[in-house]
Order: structure tokens, then C-alpha cells, then sequence
């Protein structure tokens, strides 16, 4: 094919660009029309999102047809995905059917037999590319059948009750311009090195051919998260995650700047960092769940104590201490509940609660962490009856609330991981509990809950200034009440 047909196409392909949307649908529509078998394959894939990817390979096949080494690792790359995803030999040519039946619809007069001649040249060249990656595919060791689980990924409702409108969704990704992103691009592997690759390759691709040992536990089929990085710089160079990324960066909870490499193509230049460099790494990435990724957030953390639980226990039938701390805590989770806070954690007979994880307002966090104090307050006097009548002992509460910065995220190891925070706000928070007692105060609040609540919401008792281990200026705080 000459210059002059490759001019051609490219003035053709803008209009396809122009009606990608169109286009897409009318190419699909037709290759099911004539291979439903292949229909199966797209039964979970955002076909929106797979128009675009496709309209777009193809414009890079054009640009680079002139390019025959590139041409070659770029479409051997889609071919061996392909293989992956379970495209067979015998689609390809119903795939190249249905795009000329669809240039036909779209281009009218302008697709005439030379026009036809020469697509059916660059489609079968793409074709036959992407078979020769399919079979290196088939031989090599990046094959489903070599993933193996060490863990079964349990979701926690609970816990995306509160984080699934937390994560900020993915940043629209413009279609790239298939008129430039045709020259070879540069990543650039922060603390490690700097390649030059053909666009869209996948970052895994890229680290794999240039001896970056990347690790991916699931042969790039998007299941284990193993092969995750850091886009520190150029977001924008990087094609929409696929279907398979979006569900497991949900699953997981990622930010839009952690993708992953066996899914992420680039079109042009990028920065990143490997995240899982070793057998730990590789344990951490498979069995984290919705909150493994760490994010700094401001919100409000409440502890409770229970004054004299060491007596009681000591006093008390192991029964009667489980029976009587299940019945406390169902109350006070459930004024936390009530009042959209999340239970982080039980310490012994202490509560660790959680408020502002939605990305509530300041305001919002603090009002209702007070509120779920005021709340549990209100349920002693009904269980202190219960216990005095059946076990001739009461409980008394005491309640510290901080509010501000904190670090949240999955802790833990294999078999064992809590989502948590910590931080200073949260050790306040601990301090301000353990001050209640000596005090004798049922609620005290750092002077930054105070600062968020309205004046007409609480009566203000005393205000106090604390030398609080680990803090090397005082901490001031106040005993409140809720105004009825």
C-alpha cells in the first residue's frame, strides 16, 4: 500500500472518528449479526467503552502501518490479550467483515473497490499480528489455567456501606488522537529506569520486553491486583480502564491513579511506580478487600470505656461478662449506626467508632459522633436497670470524641485484616476516653469538635487543658451535653 492509499484511509478514518459512537454500534451489531457465538464474549464488557478501544486500534494501524516493527508488537500485544480473554482464530474473519460491511454504511460513495481493497490489506495485516501473539499466547506461561487463588477476596458490606461513595470516580479519559500517538512513547519506572515503547502496549507488556520484573500472579486476566502502580504523572496518556479493571478497582477501592499494568495501555508518555515488589507484597495485594487502599481523611473518632469493667468481670460468671457486654454493645453500635458512623473496633470493653468516612462535611462528622454519645448515654440508665436486677451491678460510661486528619485503611495479615484508622486525631480521641474517668465526665470533646458544632446544639459544662502522653503541647478540651 503507497503513501497516497495511506492518505486515503486516514482522511476516511476521521469520519469514522467523527461518528465513532454510530460507527461502533452499527460494527457490532453486524459481527454478531454474523457470528452470534462471539456475542458471549461481551456478555459483562461496557460496550461503550470497547467501541472506542477498537475504533481506536484500528487508527493506530493506519499510522503506523509504515512502521513495520511497531505495527508488529503493537497488534502481537492485542493478540495475546485476545487469546487471554477467549477470542479465537475463527472470529477474525467475521471481525473483518462486519467493519467493511460497516465502512460501506458510513462512508457511502467514498468506499469504492479500491477503498474496500485496500482496508481489507490493513485488516488482514492487523489480523495476522494479532493471531502470531495469540499463539505465543498459547505456548507461554501467562495462561488462566496457572492463576491459582491463595485467597478467597470476601467483601465487607458493612464496611461499603460507608466507602463506596468515598473513592472519587474515575476522571473521564478523552479519547486520544489517533493522529499523534503513533511514535514511540516513554515510561518512565520511578526509582528503577525508563523504557521506550510503541503505544498501546500495556504497562505490563512493557515492563516484561524491557526486563522490569513486574509481578502479576493472575496472567493479566485482572483478578489478583498484583501487577498494580502508581500513575504518578500522565493520567491522561492512559486509555479508560477495561471492564475487568473497573470491577476489581471497585472491589478494592482504588483511587484513579492506581491501575492496573496488565489492563493499562499507554498512548503516551507516563510516570509510575510498581507497588508489589515482593512474596509479602504478593499476599497483601491478593487478600485485601474494599479498604486496603490508604487515604488520608478528616472526621471524627469516638472511644467509649466502661468505668469498673475490671470488678465486674472479676465478679461475674464468663457468661454473664460476654451476656452483659453483648448487651451494651448493641445499643452502642447501634447509636452509632443510627447516626452514620461506622464501628471500626472492639477493645476489650471499650468501642472504637468511626464518623465522616462518606466525606460528610466537618460539621455534619462531629455533630453526629456527638449525637451517637448523647444517644448512648441515654440507653444506659435501661441497661444498668437489667443488670442491677440480674446481676446486682451497674455501668458507668465515659466517651472521648477528637476530630480531624487521620489515616484509614486495611491492616493486618492473611487470614486476619481490619480496616481502621490511626493517627494523631485518633490517639486524642483514646486520651480523651481515658480522661473521663478521672474526671468524672460522660462526654469530652477536643476543642476542634467544638470549633464544628453549632452553639444552640450543646451546653458547654467545662473546658479543660490537658498534658496528654505523646503530645508536646497541651490539648484542650470540654465537657458537653446535648440540648434536647
Amino acid at each position: 500500500m503507497d503513501t497516497t492509499n495511506i492518505e486515503q484511509m486516514k482522511s476516511a478514518f476521521l469520519k469514522i472518528e467523527s461518528e465513532q459512537h454510530a460507527f461502533a454500534g452499527r460494527f457490532y451489531a453486524r459481527l454478531f449479526e454474523l457470528c452470534p457465538d462471539i456475542e458471549q464474549l461481551f456478555k459483562r464488557v461496557g460496550m461503550a467503552m470497547q467501541g472506542k478501544m477498537v475504533i481506536q486500534a484500528v487508527g493506530i494501524g493506519i499510522n503506523s502501518y509504515d512502521h513495520p516493527d511497531d505495527f508488529a508488537e503493537i497488534f502481537r500485544s492485542l493478540g495475546r490479550r485476545h487469546a487471554l480473554y477467549g477470542v479465537e482464530s475463527k472470529y477474525y474473519p467475521h471481525v473483518i467483515e462486519a467493519w467493511i460491511d460497516t465502512c460501506k454504511r458510513t462512508l457511502g460513495s467514498q468506499f469504492d473497490a479500491s477503498a474496500e481493497s485496500d482496508w481489507r490489506q490493513l485488516l488482514g495485516s492487523i489480523t495476522q499480528e494479532m493471531l502470531q501473539g495469540a499463539k505465543s499466547a498459547a505456548s507461554g506461561p501467562e495462561t488462566e489455567q496457572k492463576f491459582k487463588r491463595r485467597n478467597e477476596n470476601l467483601d465487607d458490606p458493612y464496611l461499603a456501606r460507608f466507602l463506596q461513595h468515598r473513592r472519587p470516580p474515575d476522571r473521564p479519559t478523552p479519547a486520544p488522537n489517533t493522529q499523534v500517538i503513533s511514535k514511540n512513547v516513554l515510561l518512565n519506572y520511578l526509582g528503577e529506569k525508563t523504557v521506550e515503547v510503541s503505544p498501546l502496549r500495556t504497562v505490563l507488556e512493557a515492563s516484561h520486553a524491557n526486563g522490569i520484573p513486574h509481578i502479576c500472579e493472575c496472567g493479566g486476566l485482572a483478578r489478583c491486583s498484583t501487577c498494580r502502580v502508581m500513575i504518578i504523572e500522565g493520567l491522561e496518556n492512559c486509555l479508560p480502564r477495561s471492564t475487568l479493571e473497573r470491577r476489581l478497582a471497585k472491589r478494592k477501592g482504588f483511587y484513579p491513579e492506581i491501575r492496573l499494568a496488565c489492563q493499562t495501555r499507554v498512548v503516551g508518555d507516563v510516570t509510575l511506580k510498581r507497588l508489589v515488589r515482593d512474596e509479602n507484597d504478593i499476599d497483601m495485594a491478593i487478600s485485601g478487600t474494599i479498604g486496603e487502599a490508604g487515604e488520608e481523611i478528616e472526621g471524627a473518632v469516638l472511644f467509649t470505656d466502661i468505668w469498673g469493667f475490671t470488678t465486674f468481670s472479676e465478679k461475674n460468671l464468663p457468661y454473664d461478662v460476654i451476656h452483659a457486654l453483648n448487651l451494651l454493645f448493641r445499643n452502642l453500635g447501634q447509636a452509632v449506626d443510627d447516626n452514620d458512623g461506622y464501628v471500626d473496633k472492639y477493645i476489650g470493653d471499650n468501642l472504637m467508632a468511626i464518623f465522616g468516612l462518606g466525606g460528610e462535611r466537618p460539621g455534619v462528622s462531629c455533630r453526629n459522633a456527638v449525637n451517637a454519645a448523647s444517644q448512648m448515654l441515654a440507653s444506659l440508665p435501661s441497661i444498668n436497670t437489667y443488670l442491677r436486677n440480674y446481676l446486682g451491678d451497674e455501668f458507668r460510661l465515659g466517651i472521648g470524641i477528637a476530630f480531624g486528619r487521620m489515616v484509614t485503611g486495611e491492616v493486618g495479615f492473611a487470614l486476619k485484616r481490619q480496616f481502621t484508622a490511626i493517627g494523631d486525631t485518633v490517639n486524642i480521641a483514646a486520651r480523651l476516653e481515658s480522661e473521663t474517668r478521672r474526671l468524672q465526665a460522660d462526654l469530652l470533646v477536643s476543642d476542634s469538635v467544638k470549633a464544628n458544632l453549632m452553639d444552640d446544639f450543646y451546653e458547654l459544662k467545662r473546658s479543660f487543658e490537658f498534658d496528654l502522653k505523646g503530645k508536646t503541647e497541651q490539648v484542650k478540651a470540654h465537657e458537653i451535653s446535648v440540648l434536647k
